[in-house]
């Protein structure tokens, strides 16, 4: 537990670089949310005061409040997409630009023991589902709280005990989406573990296509490929799954509710305590309150697949590094005066195996003189064609 929230807490502080746009998101979402409030209210009158009492004026007013307020609220829509658009690709350009240097700067070793392709589609997929917080399933989930709490006051003012009836299904829809998320977690690891292996496999494949065709090593290597792609999409299979048996859960309970409301309302209606329009502003009410509800649970099951990436991103950004090269300058003396500087290494080592060395404690002085050379006090060296080749004094 204590791993996950600094995963989230490590996301959360990178996002508060973008809290420029947090003030316009903000206040875009609370009038399309206090507009989303007015608008059963103003159906109310049209209804009531309107048609039931035959009276056109009021119809015709009411009508162009709420043709004016949609309008309204659509222009805060794309205003808060646009914010929310920027601080995506802003986060997005983050993730992959600290990536890129990263890269940069890890030990070789890591790249000989996985695949081009493996590291490519790893990064892809663990960025994408990392900025997916600052994605539309964010922007849905706060509209949905908002639309919650409108749908909470407006349930008050037409009758609390009913408002504390359509309450009590909460908790449930809670529990089957909170039961859903925690299986998705799992089995989106799994699934991202089966990608990383095939990926790898196959990169091996890509790399040894030559003995590959010349062995033909494909009948060879097909049962490997076979098993790889079965665990593949079995991990598939499972999220589908996982998915469908969610949706289900959630539509069947919905479907319920709303029946029940039909009932009820229909029911007092009959009795004298609601008025049609009072009935429609209720049924509205509710569905601000039950159907929002399972977005806003759904944010832990859609985010169930960002912390598993965000660890494995992090896990990649803590590989370690390689000591960074040191340029020294030298002295003017040790140099010939036609020839121009470019840097010096000092105490340079290199070999094949750690037991057999090459280079061992040289120092070298880059220089430009006709042709690249490297120089040293007693040695001098010519780079050609990548090769270090010793040059006897004579040939210099």
């Amino acid at each position: 537990m204590r791993k996950k929230g600094k995963t989230w807490y490590r996301i959360c502080k990178m996002l508060c670089e973008y809290k420029k746009y947090f003030p316009g998101i903000f206040c875009c979402f609370l009038g399309s949310s206090f507009i989303m409030f007015l608008q059963p209210l103003i159906v109310k009158q049209i209804t009531d005061c309107g048609m039931l009492q035959k009276n056109m004026k009021y119809i015709l007013f009411f009508s162009g409040i709420l043709i004016i307020i949609s309008l309204t609220q659509q222009e805060l829509n794309i205003i808060q997409t646009r914010l929310f658009s920027n601080v995506h690709n802003q986060f997005a350009h983050f993730l992959y630009k600290k990536t890129y240097w990263k890269i940069n700067r890890m030990k070789i070793q890591y790249f000989d023991e996985r695949g081009s392709a493996e590291i490519i589609n790893t990064i892809s997929i663990d960025i994408d589902n990392v900025s997916s917080v600052v994605d539309q399933i964010t922007q849905l989930s706060i509209s949905s709280l908002l639309q919650i709490v409108g749908g909470v006051v407006g349930l008050s003012l037409l009758d609390w005990k009913l408002a504390i009836l359509i309450e009590a299904i909460i908790p449930l829809k809670f529990i089957i989406v909170s039961y859903c998320a925690n299986k998705k977690r799992k089995v989106f690891e799994q699934w991202i573990e089966d990608k990383r292996k095939f990926m790898s496999w196959f990169a091996e494949c890509i790399n040894g296509i030559h003995e590959m065709k010349l062995w033909n090593l494909f009948q060879v290597k097909n049962p490997q490929f076979e098993c790889q792609q079965k665990d593949l999409m079995d991990s598939y299979k499972k999220n589908a799954m996982l998915d469908e048996y969610r949706t289900v859960s959630v539509v069947v309970m919905d479907t319920v509710v709303n029946a029940l409301l039909y009932i009820l309302s229909g029911l007092f209606i009959i009795k004298g305590e609601f008025t049609i329009g009072g009935a429609f502003a209720f049924i509205t009410y509710s569905a601000y309150v039950v159907n929002p509800i399972s977005s806003l649970i759904n944010i832990k099951y859609y985010f169930a697949q960002v912390e598993p990436s965000a660890k494995r991103l992090f896990k990649l950004w803590e590989q370690p590094e390689e000591t960074e090269m040191k340029l020294h300058a030298m002295k003017p003396g040790k140099i010939s005066q036609d020839k121009d500087i470019v840097f010096e290494v000092k105490d340079l080592f290199f070999g094949y195996e750690p037991s057999h060395s090459i280079l061992n404690g040289v120092s070298l002085i880059f220089i430009t003189h006709k042709y690249k050379e490297l120089e040293r006090v007693d040695k001098v060296y010519r780079l050609s064609k990548g090769i270090l080749e010793l040059v006897s004094e004579s040939e210099v």
